[in-house]
C-alpha cells in the first residue's frame, strides 16, 4: 500500500479520441499516469447528454478521491497507469 498519494486533476489531458481524460498522481514522489474512460465518468456521475470534459471539470473533487481510494488499496497500475473504467467506480462506490 502506498505511505503518501498526491492526486492533482489539473493540469489534466483530454483524449477525444481514446475517450477518456487523462491526470497525474504522485505515489511515494512516483507519478502514475491516471486515465479516466468517458464510460466510467458518464455512468458514475450519471450525465449521459454531457461532454465528458465538463462531467470531470465538475466532479473533480470526487475523481480525485476516488483515484486516491484506488491507488491507497493496492489497485493494479500497469505500466505505470491506473485506468478507472465503470468497473473501478463500482467497485470504489463512491
Amino acid at each position: 500500500m502506498a505511505d503518501t498519494v498526491n492526486v492533482q486533476t489539473e493540469p489534466h489531458i483530454l483524449s477525444p479520441d481514446k475517450g477518456s481524460i487523462s491526470f497525474a498522481a504522485y505515489v511515494d514522489g512516483h507519478k502514475i499516469e491516471c486515465i479516466i474512460t468517458a464510460e466510467a465518468l458518464k455512468s458514475h456521475f450519471k450525465s449521459a447528454d454531457k461532454p465528458i470534459d465538463q462531467v470531470f471539470n465538475e466532479n473533480q473533487q470526487a475523481i480525485r478521491s476516488m483515484a486516491e481510494f484506488l491507488l491507497t488499496t493496492g489497485h493494479q497500475r500497469v505500466d505505470g497507469q491506473l485506468l478507472i473504467d465503470p468497473l473501478q467506480t463500482a467497485q470504489e462506490g463512491a
